[in-house]
């Protein structure tokens, strides 16, 4: 059980990527936080078969970046939950090499994912939002979308996006009691989109080296900044990007 302070009870979360090593912790902090989940991703999730998960949370196989897709799962949602509370958009991917030889399938696949897929995520939710006079969204961006990282420029584009849609949206949102905020983590370890990153000698060292904290990012990490950002404490704080970094930006 996640050590969580956060009461969640009686509120339902949606989490885009549930499949992924982050969404999973997440949707886990949430049933442990009371919640009901909607575990959104191409693939099923793994680990949430048994108890206490298997009776919070649902599963809805869904393409992001499909807006018929989106809006039919956010009304099944819905008709599963009674509500929407919360919406996590986790779901990422990366694709690796040079800036020159890149394909534009690769760029093409990396904007839709992390930046239409969470637009349209947004865009399907934040109707439901407005009726209620409430929501919070919290947007993954990266340490990518505020510095530049070789090898990938497509992923650095779209996490830019990422934090200047929540700025933009948090905006908008706000006059109906919407809340929508960002979290940037730095590469988190044990995750597939570094694996291929971590497996060249010596590149978890260099990575480490240059975290004052000493070490990199992990999943657990992130659960209490996401719910801090959907707890009664964030209320005042919109439009922000919260850097998990261990201080790899300061």
């Amino acid at each position: 059980m996640t050590n969580c302070e956060f009461n969640f009870t009686g509120k339902v979360a949606i989490v885009t990527g549930g499949a992924g090593a982050i969404g999973r912790e997440l949707v886990k902090a949430y049933v442990d936080a009371g919640a009901k989940v909607a575990a959104i991703d191409i693939m099923s999730p793994a680990g949430l078969d048994e108890s206490p998960y298997k009776e919070h949370v649902a599963y809805f196989r869904t393409d992001i970046t499909k807006a018929e897709q989106v809006k039919e799962t956010v009304r099944k949602i819905i008709e599963w939950g009674g509500r929407i509370d919360f919406l996590i958009n986790t779901a990422g991917v990366v694709r690796r090499g040079s800036f020159i030889s890149a394909s534009e399938a690769d760029f093409d696949l990396t904007i839709d994912v992390n930046l239409k897929g969470m637009y349209l995520m947004s865009q399907a939710v934040s109707p439901v939002f407005i009726e209620q006079r409430q929501g919070k969204i919290v947007n993954f961006a990266s340490t990518g979308g505020v510095v530049g990282f070789a090898t990938t420029p497509a992923y650095c584009a779209s996490k830019g996006g990422v934090i200047m849609l929540t700025k933009s949206n948090a905006v908008e949102l706000a006059p109906y009691g919407i809340n929508v905020n960002a979290v940037s983590p730095n590469a988190v370890d044990q995750t597939s989109m570094m694996a291929e990153a971590l497996a060249i000698p010596g590149e978890k060292e260099r990575r480490i080296a240059k975290v004052p904290l000493g070490r990199m990012v992990m999943s657990n990490d992130l659960i209490g900044p996401v719910l801090f950002l959907c707890s009664e404490a964030s209320s005042m704080i919109t439009g922000h990007n919260l850097v998990v970094d261990g201080g790899f930006l300061a």
